[in-house]
């Protein structure tokens, strides 16, 4: 198995002007699908990192830097992203991680929240903001 990326063979087009919001897109896997939906599409990209700025001078990426820490901050992110971007047609959530180290069996009680909150609750707070806005301007729902 080698360690890097292995690009596909084909590249995503996504319709002309749609506006996608990107959680994540400072790791591997997002910068991976960020460059390649801006090799494929003429699109809007909303390029979140909690703590790095994605690298490009695309003028169709923006940049969007926030922390999650609970529902409100998940909003918070997609609504700069919609006034920014004028609306959201899509949301790709890459972003998460794994904090504890060790078995499962030895976490503790809040060591399992803080996972969950992570990796369950912040994607589920991040669609349905997008879904709000999606089903105003109705385009999903």
């Amino acid at each position: 198995m080698s360690a890097g990326f292995t690009r596909p063979d084909w590249t995503p087009q996504a319709p002309s002007g749609m506006r996608i919001l990107v959680t994540g897109a400072t790791g591997g896997l997002g910068q991976a699908v960020v460059r390649m939906l801006l090799e494929g599409s003429d699109c809007i990209i909303g390029a979140h990192g909690a703590s790095q700025r994605f690298e490009s001078d695309d003028p169709r990426v923006l940049n969007l830097n926030a922390t999650f820490s609970d529902e409100a901050s998940c909003v918070e992110l997609v609504d700069r992203f919609v006034a920014a971007a004028g609306g959201v047609d899509a949301l790709v959530v890459l972003s998460g991680a794994i904090q504890f180290s060790g078995h499962w069996n030895d976490m503790s009680g809040e060591d399992w929240e803080r996972e969950i909150a992570i990796n369950l609750n912040h994607p589920a707070f991040l669609a349905r903001a997008a879904l709000r806005h999606m089903r105003q301007q109705g385009t999903g729902g």
